[in-house]
Order: structure tokens, then C-alpha cells, then sequence
């Protein structure tokens, strides 16, 4: 591979090509063309072209395990590929018009710190990033970590970040099924048939995944180790909701769908936890419609394995 070019375009373009590096396992990485003004690219070409000649024979044999090297025991070669392309991270993001949406997004890394690519691209989507998250009890400063403008910085108190996560999905799982059972058809005939069939499916699905929440998370507590994120309360009280409209809706045709689809659920549940019960899966005990529920059986839940 050579490592410059001058470009077929009407007025030409001089270029390098820079390759990345990424420290951590001392990857050479994908890197991009770069145009120079034409005189300095003259200047340089051959001492980049002999600083990178060898590194396509190493690449070969490069594996992301490998061992990784430190700032210090860098080549010139490598500092310089680092210090352009040293991987990518996922930060959060608050979108929306009013910043309200928490996101995440994949930025690209120069050495320790954000790419300009980058910083250009979240300045055009017009996203702010706040400036201290919260991840599991454990607080970072977003803003230190990754050399980002104070202009693109939401500062305020520290941001749970998958509290927050896991907020948006419920709240958008909670509006999928209100979406659903809008269109959904009552008529059992019509299952198959109309997009109002596969709403109908599409709720009822519903209910049977909030019932594996709930028993997940009841099952954590059982062990001692409850996820921070489940509030039994606020999952029964959202459970009876569903339930109730689900059968207002469907009328007498709401128990032989619903068990229908209970026990595809569970069969798969079965097969997947075999003897072991290595899998994450769930066979479902009798729900009622107050959102209470039957013991599940030993052999229905997952081998409890310390995290």
C-alpha cells in the first residue's frame, strides 16, 4: 500500500494516508486520507511513506488481545498514528429540541481526548453533553475524561445516565402498547390477516415481557441482589393496566390469546434453560390480574451465579 497520492481530481489533491493506533492492544487502526497544501506534502511524503512501510506485514498479525503499550514506549510512528485516530467511546448525549432525550453517542478519539471530527459532528446535531454522569454508583466527569468544549458542557448536578436509559425505554415501551392496542383487532379470525391482527399479537406480547420483568426482577431480590432500576410497585401498577385494557379490548377473545401466547413463551423458556440453566430465561408462573403472581419452580429460573 503506498502511503500518499495526488488525487485525479481537476484541481488535485495531496494526500496522506495516516493509519490509527489504539494503545490498548497496540492495533494498527483504519485511518483516512489527509490533504496537504501541495509543497508540504513534497516535503514529507517519502519520510511518511518510510515511517508506515512496514506496518502492513504487522497488521497481519495483530489480535485484540494482544498486549498493549504505554505513551512512553511508543514509536514515533505509532504516537503519531494515536495522537490522529486511538479508537472510539461511547459518551452521553442529551438530544431533543429541548435537551430532554438522554442518548448515547460513539465518538472518535485523537490520543486521550475527542476527535475534532467529532466535535464538529455533535455541534452540527446540536446535542449537549452534560458534564458529570453517573454509572452504577461510580460518577464521571465527561468533560475532563474527553477534552470536550466548554461550549458543547451541560454542567448541573450529577446525571444518572442508565437511570435515565431505562426510564425512556419503559416510558416508550408503555406508549408501544397504547399504540397497539389502539389499532388492534378484536376479531380472532382477523389475527393473521390485517395490520390489526398483528397489533393485537403485539400487545399481548406485551403483557408477557412486562411478566418476565417482573419475575427477573423479583428473582434478583430473591438472591440479595436487587437491580436498581426495578421498582416492583411501578411494574405491578403498569402490569394491572395492561391487562385490564388488553381485556376490555379483546373481550371473551383475551384468555385464548393470552394463554396462547403464555405458552409459546414458556416452551421456548424451557428449551433454552435445558438442564443447566445457564441461560437468561424465564419460565413464566400463573399471573393474576391484581398484578400478584405464583412461586415459579426451581427449575423455571436461571442458576444463581454471583455478578
Amino acid at each position: 500500500m503506498n502511503y500518499y497520492r495526488v488525487t485525479k481530481h481537476k484541481k488535485p489533491r495531496y494526500q496522506l494516508y495516516q493509519p490509527g493506533f489504539n494503545k490498548s492492544n497496540s492495533c494498527w487502526l483504519t485511518g483516512k486520507w489527509i490533504n496537504l497544501p501541495k509543497e508540504e506534502w513534497e516535503a514529507c511524503k517519502a519520510a511518511h511513506e518510510q515511517m508506515y512501510k512496514d506496518i502492513e506485514k504487522e497488521k497481519g498479525t495483530q489480535h485484540y488481545r494482544n498486549k498493549g503499550t504505554s505513551i512512553k514506549k511508543m514509536t514515533p510512528a505509532q504516537r503519531q498514528a494515536w495522537k490522529h485516530f486511538s479508537g472510539s467511546a461511547t459518551i452521553t448525549v442529551l438530544q431533543g429540541e429541548n435537551h430532554d432525550y438522554v442518548g448515547l453517542a460513539c465518538i472518535n478519539l485523537a490520543g486521550e481526548k475527542i476527535s475534532e471530527s467529532s466535535i464538529k459532528w455533535i455541534r452540527k446535531e446540536g446535542w449537549l453533553i452534560p458534564q458529570i454522569i453517573e454509572e452504577f454508583g461510580k460518577q464521571i466527569n465527561q468533560q475532563s475524561k474527553y477534552g470536550i468544549p466548554s461550549d458543547l458542557i451541560k454542567e448541573g448536578d450529577a446525571l444518572d445516565s442508565w437511570g435515565c436509559h431505562m426510564a425512556q425505554s419503559r416510558d416508550y415501551n408503555s406508549k408501544m402498547f397504547d399504540a397497539c392496542l389502539d389499532s388492534a383487532s378484536s376479531d380472532h379470525a382477523d389475527l393473521w390477516s390485517s395490520f390489526g391482527g398483528f397489533s393485537r399479537k403485539m400487545a399481548v406480547q406485551s403483557i408477557i415481557t412486562l411478566e418476565e420483568d417482573i419475575i427477573r426482577g423479583h428473582w434478583r431480590i430473591h438472591h440479595g441482589s436487587p437491580d436498581r432500576y426495578f421498582d416492583p410497585k411501578e411494574r405491578q401498577e403498569e402490569y394491572v393496566r395492561r391487562r385490564k385494557a388488553l381485556k376490555d379490548k379483546l373481550g371473551d377473545e383475551f384468555d385464548s390469546v393470552y394463554v396462547a401466547s403464555r405458552a409459546s413463551h414458556n416452551e421456548c423458556a424451557k428449551a433454552n434453560l435445558g438442564e443447566k440453566r445457564i441461560s437468561f430465561s424465564f419460565v413464566l408462573p400463573e399471573f393474576h390480574e391484581d398484578g400478584t403472581f405464583e412461586p415459579w419452580g426451581e427449575k423455571d429460573v436461571p442458576v444463581w451465579r454471583e455478578t
